[in-house]
C-alpha cells in the first residue's frame, strides 16, 4: 500500500488549471503573435542552449516593437553580406533578444552560447540582426498533462503536428518557478508516433 501511494506521488501530475495556466500565461498557443511558443521550435536542455535563429526567426513582429527595416538597413546589408535581397527582411534588436530571454528564461543573451546567431547577419549601427524569408516556424502546441518533477520543476507534455513527414512527435518543455513567475529550462523530443 506505501509503495502504491509513492508511487502516485512520485509522478505527481499538475491540476488542468494548473496546466492551463501555465500554456495560457507563457505560451499562448493559440495564438501567431506569441513569443512563447516560439520556444517551442528547437529542441535544448538548457537554456544556455537555445537555438537564436528559430526563436527569433519571425522577428521583432512577434515581440510586438516595429518590425518595418529602412531601406539603409536594408542597403547596407546588400553592402555588407548580400549580393541581393530575396524573401521579407527579418529584424530583431539585441534588447528586444534580452527583453525576450530575461522575460521567459532569466538569461540575457550574453549568457547563451549564442547558437544560430551564425545564420543572421548583424548591423551594428541599428544594433539588430537580420534574417531573409518569407516563410514563418510557428505551429500550434496541443498540451496534454503536465507533471511536477522531485526538483520542483514542471515538465508539460505537448505534441504537434508535423506536416512535413505526417509523424507527431512528442515533446516536454520543462519550467522552473522563481518567485511566482516560470522560466523555460529545456524542450526536448521524446517520441513519434
Amino acid at each position: 500500500e506505501d509503495s502504491q501511494g509513492e508511487k502516485e506521488n512520485a509522478i505527481n501530475l499538475i491540476s488542468e488549471d494548473l496546466m492551463q495556466h501555465i500554456v495560457g500565461e507563457y505560451f499562448k498557443s493559440y495564438t501567431f503573435q506569441c513569443i512563447a511558443s516560439h520556444f517551442l521550435t528547437d529542441v535544448y536542455t538548457t537554456p544556455e542552449d537555445i537555438n537564436l535563429y528559430e526563436l527569433f526567426y519571425d522577428g521583432s513582429y512577434i515581440v510586438g516593437t516595429n518590425s518595418m527595416v529602412s531601406e539603409e538597413e536594408k542597403q547596407l546589408l546588400l553592402n555588407r553580406y548580400l549580393d541581393e535581397i530575396h524573401g521579407d527582411v527579418v529584424r530583431i534588436k539585441t534588447w528586444e533578444m534580452n527583453e525576450v530571454l530575461q522575460k521567459y528564461m532569466g538569461i540575457t543573451l550574453e549568457e547563451t552560447n549564442k547558437y544560430g546567431l551564425d545564420k543572421m547577419y548583424y548591423l551594428e549601427e541599428y544594433d539588430a540582426y537580420y534574417m531573409m524569408h518569407s516563410d514563418t516556424n510557428w505551429f500550434f502546441a496541443n498540451f496534454e498533462a503536465g507533471k511536477i518533477n522531485e526538483d520542483g520543476t514542471i515538465t508539460l507534455q505537448y505534441y504537434r503536428d508535423n506536416y512535413y513527414d505526417g509523424t507527431t512527435p512528442t515533446y516536454w518543455v520543462t519550467l522552473k518557478e522563481v518567485d511566482g513567475k516560470y522560466y523555460i529550462i529545456s524542450n526536448i523530443r521524446v517520441a513519434s508516433e
